[in-house]
């Protein structure tokens, strides 16, 4: 792995998740856990572990969501991977470790410069749980398209990486459902807002 682009692809990922009208959005740092970072993405309403991989590949996983639609999202993100169709779904294999391999129908994505692939999940749904599961046992996970290869990387500190990712967005939910206030959002509000503390 290696830390490259980590703040254009983390800017890459906001976008991504931006709801219509939202312009603007925030990158809240939690945690680094050996080469993963962990960041709540106010857009996303959630938290996602990052990692940069050599050959150009971001990887975004983690919990996001509004109210009670808790959702697992795994992202995945290049430079060079320009054919992609943003909105158009794509079957990706995935296979953490030894695992038997995954077939996941992913969401091509892009922005300015970086194009890649999304999958949503119920969180609570067997389907990511098993997932997750792998993900954290195993020591590498190989991804592919129609059999070419996108990614074949570690995964170590993926455990950690995704409990932490799991234990900031407990906070930052926690934070918004325990105000009382509907209108509340972890995000800090500019000295200008009347209704701010």
């Amino acid at each position: 792995m290696k830390n490259r682009n980590r703040l254009s692809a983390g800017m890459a990922c906001l976008l991504l998740s931006l709801p219509p009208l939202r312009v603007e959005a925030e990158v809240v740092p939690w945690k680094n856990v050996s080469d993963w970072d962990i960041s709540y993405y106010d857009n996303a309403n959630g938290c996602l572990a990052y990692a940069d991989y050599e050959g150009g590949m971001s990887f975004f996983i983690g919990l996001t969501g509004l109210d009670n639609a808790l959702v697992f999202e795994i992202t995945l993100l290049s430079e060079a991977w320009k054919s992609i169709e943003s909105g158009k779904e794509y079957s990706v294999s995935a296979q953490f470790g030894n695992e038997a391999p995954w077939t996941l129908e992913m969401r091509g994505v892009e922005t300015e410069s970086l194009f890649g692939l999304t999958l949503n999940l119920a969180a609570n749904s067997e389907e990511a749980g098993q997932i997750v599961e792998e993900f954290m046992r195993e020591v590498s996970m190989d991804w592919k398209y129609d059999g070419k290869p996108l990614a074949y990387v570690t995964l170590r500190g993926s455990r950690v990486a995704f409990e932490e990712a799991v234990a900031c967005a407990k906070s930052y939910r926690g934070a918004v459902q325990g105000s009382g206030d509907p209108f509340a959002s972890s995000a800090p509000r500019s000295s200008s807002d009347p209704f701010a503390d």
